[in-house]
């Protein structure tokens, strides 16, 4: 063999390492030696080393010495040696990297390194080894069948649940999902032994081939040379229990955590429940007989008002796998705390606790691939997809979608929206930011224009053929509407705590501290507060986050150090850039103060709280604070209550002690919305609708009649439920929150039409459904809104 070509061959293979490193580490999460980079050079890996490997066999085999046993397992040896030296340059571009880039989890880098591109290049070396022995055309077939290999996981993901997949070049990919959590698992160990197996029985069938047959005889001939080696027994024997083995390993993947099905997650969560236009998949342990059986009167409500919004009738069925907490979920498709759609296969993943948020939003992916484009059934522009989504959806806050754009431009968050519309740009940006931007510019070209022109551009016709105008144009247009909308200057707080956040891209150590505080959140739910406490300031050690700090604040509170809360707070008062992000937190702060018997400092915390409107639960949580401090056997409640140290039970009987001492009407405030959440609907709408004063705070009375409504409607008295529905109305000041009213205003007469004397329920273990008549459903305009009928 020319040595100063083999030189020649190492030098460029080294090259174009070096080169692709080099330029790999100048973008964000890639930047140093974690998964994303590891990933990222396994897929470069097999293309370097196994052309490295094929070019070092055709150089051998152009020399005039004859071409052996010996001389095939030598070049495989120092294939392999050279191969992994290769794949150390990345390696030491990334650990040089440190200079430059805080790497909080170096080792596990290493293990993410040697678990993916080093195993990799191994299973190239004998991928290529096994091509250049059984094909001619070494090279051509050896692409081929990494382009399979690279197809698959599309294949998986378009014709199965899951979003994650196993691949013998990059080993595990996550699927492109919001979770920031990630560690290596037993089942990528497992599932990169079995490569090097797969990498051993190919170099043992190519072994086996060399030794019996010129390596320029045709593919048919060799595959007869291998009946040959049943006169080797051990090797026989070993090389078809490795079979057998891969055999079985493919056959069990499910099982063995590699892949996921529909019948594997079916048959896990145990039941199930048909409406008209859905087959509902959940767990037990999520939903009563009863609670399941609204739960799916919500799936066709929902849908009733996706097919309005975007004006399509849809006749199809569509699965909903409800799963009962976010490690179940993560375990069978991949994303544990992202809701998924998967509109080609009809399909929507949600967890149990967010379907009343997630459900709507979901839908509307499903229902506009009625009119997206083929294959995917949706856009090719996830800035669309979403946008859409989140504009039918309109459920974000206390502000309205334009409002939120209008705002966030205003305040300096996003300096130039219209570039979220560039798929690159709106996934680099935290997700509310550009989820709520760009749902607002689709609402306009809703408004502004007509539904049918938004769905013709989400088919896949290009913009100036819909519109006549460019997307520069457009998000003028849009841009020139969110000025006229008044944005106070007391809104730069709110804005800022939900939109002021970086997106994984930009955060330091990503991965490793969503590690940390998965785990201490894990901790603090059992009560392990100690223990929660150290993983928190561990994660706050790796790179400040609002997650971790405010963490640590939940976690001091429940411990009672009630000064180092305080503390906490007080430290990033003055930090303008953080103390926005534990807005929310002013709560606890308040709390924390009220134990310290500072009722002014602790007045001051829920004022603040408040003023800055967050959300309802926010409001309401600060409004019962301050209607009590003044009460002081109803203020030691509210603290006991608080602090999870009386369970219901309890709380209801201490309530009932409480109302023979004061006549303060929050007490059956208390009462009524503790009797609603243990299902006593009949009693919660007693008790609040004995309250004969007005409450203190719009917000309390707004809830009040809000709970009552609810009430009402689980007892299925739709009639009254809207009354108080619309009473509600008289204590709301914002826009957003009158939405969500109409919303169940909505909901009551669609329920008091459809479900009460229409229902089609079928009850799984006797495939019977129940079919009643349908009234006609009033016509909505875009967004479920009833219209009015012309004479």
């Amino acid at each position: 063999m020319n040595r100063s070509q083999e030189r020649k061959l190492m030098f460029l293979s080294a090259i174009v390492l070096f080169g692709f490193s080099v330029f790999v580490i100048q973008f964000p999460l890639l930047n140093y030696l974690g998964f994303e980079f590891s990933f990222t050079v396994a897929l470069i890996v097999p293309w370097v080393v196994g052309y490295f490997t094929i070019k070092r066999f055709r150089l051998r085999l152009r020399d005039t010495t004859p071409f052996g046993l010996y001389g095939f397992r030598t070049i495989v040896r120092t294939s392999l040696s050279k191969g992994l030296l290769l794949v150390c340059i990345p390696f030491i571009v990334a650990s040089l990297n440190i200079i430059f880039v805080k790497n909080c989890s170096y080792g596990e880098g290493v293990l993410y390194y040697a678990l993916n591109p080093m195993i990799t290049a191994v299973w190239s070396t004998s991928l290529a080894a096994f091509c250049v022995v059984m094909f001619r055309r070494s090279f051509l077939v050896y692409c081929a069948i990494l382009t399979v290999i690279l197809i698959h996981p599309l294949v998986v993901g378009y014709v199965s649940p899951q979003i994650y997949v196993y691949n013998f070049i990059f080993g595990f990919f996550p699927g492109i999902t919001y979770d920031e959590v990630l560690r290596i698992s037993p089942t990528l160990v497992v599932f990169r032994l079995i490569t090097l197996f797969t990498a051993m029985l190919l170099f043992l069938i190519a072994d086996s081939v060399v030794g019996y047959i010129h390596i320029k005889e045709s593919f048919i001939r060799k595959i007869f040379a291998l009946s040959s080696i049943v006169r080797l027994r051990f090797k026989a024997v070993f090389m078809l229990l490795s079979a057998a083995f891969l055999l079985l390993a493919w056959i069990f993947r499910v099982e063995l955590g590699f892949g996921s099905s529909t019948s594997y997650i079916q048959q896990a969560l145990g039941s199930s429940i048909s409406t008209q236009h859905f087959q509902i998949y959940y767990s037990p342990k999520s939903f009563s007989e009863e609670e399941i059986k609204w739960a799916a009167a919500l799936h066709e409500f929902r849908l009733h008002q996706v097919a309005s919004a975007l004006q399509v009738q849809f006749t199809g069925t569509i699965s909903s796998y409800i799963y009962p907490d976010v490690k179940a979920k993560a375990q069978f498709i991949g994303a544990g705390q992202t809701n998924i759609a998967k509109p080609w296969r009809k399909e929507i993943h949600l967890n149990a606790e967010a379907l009343e948020h997630t459900l709507k939003h979901e839908l509307v992916h499903v229902l506009a691939g009625e009119f997206g484009m083929p294959i995917i059934k949706a856009h090719y522009n996830i800035a669309l997809v979403e946008g859409l989504a989140t504009a039918v959806d309109d459920n974000f806050g206390n502000r309205t979608l334009h409002e939120y754009a209008a705002a966030m431009k205003k305040f300096g968050i996003v300096k130039d929206p219209g570039t979220l519309i560039d798929p690159t740009q709106f996934a680099l940006k935290a997700s509310t930011v550009s989820y709520i931007s760009m749902g607002s510019f689709c609402q306009y070209l809703i408004d502004h224009y007509d539904i049918a022109r938004l769905k013709a551009l989400y088919s896949g016709t290009s913009v100036s053929s819909v519109y006549g105008k460019a997307y520069y144009d457009l998000i003028g247009e849009w841009q020139n509407f969110l000025l006229q909308i008044d944005v106070s200057d007391e809104w730069h707080k709110h804005v800022e705590f939900y939109f002021r956040r970086p997106s994984i891209f930009a955060k330091q150590c990503a991965r490793k501290i969503a590690n940390l505080n998965e785990e201490a959140y894990r901790q603090l739910e059992k009560k392990s507060f100690i223990l929660a406490m150290g993983k928190f300031s561990e994660a706050l050690d790796e790179g400040w986050n609002t997650e971790s700090y405010a963490g640590l604040i939940r976690t001091a509170y429940r411990l009672a150090r009630y000064d180092t809360v305080i503390t906490l707070v007080d430290d990033l008062s003055f930090d303008t850039a953080k103390s926005p992000s534990i807005a929310n937190l002013f709560i606890l702060y308040g709390d924390a103060l009220w134990q310290r018997s500072d009722m002014l400092m602790a007045r001051k915390a829920y004022e603040q709280i408040l003023a800055l409107d967050l959300s309802e639960r926010y409001n309401e949580a600060a409004a019962i604070r301050l209607a009590v401090l003044s009460d002081s056997s109803v203020r030691m409640f509210l603290l006991d209550y608080s602090r999870e140290s009386l369970n219901d039970s309890a709380a209801l009987q201490r309530l009932d002690a409480l109302q023979q001492q004061s006549t303060n009407p929050i007490i059956s405030f208390f009462k009524g919305k503790i009797l609603y959440r243990v299902k006593r609907y009949s009693d919660a709408v007693h008790e609040l609708a004995s309250i004969d004063v007005p409450l203190r705070y719009p917000i309390l009375e707004a809830t009040k009649e809000h709970i009552i409504g609810e009430s009402y409607f689980m007892m299925k008295r739709f009639q009254q439920a809207r009354m108080h529905f619309w009473y509600s109305l008289n204590s709301i000041t914002n826009e957003a929150s009158r939405d969500r009213v109409y919303d169940w205003l909505e909901r009551c007469e669609w329920y008091e039409n459809n479900v009460v004397h229409s229902a089609t329920v079928l009850d799984e273990s006797t495939r019977r459904p129940q079919v009643l008549k349908k009234d006609k459903i009033p016509r909505r305009d875009a967004f479920g809104k009833k219209l009015k009928r012309s004479s």
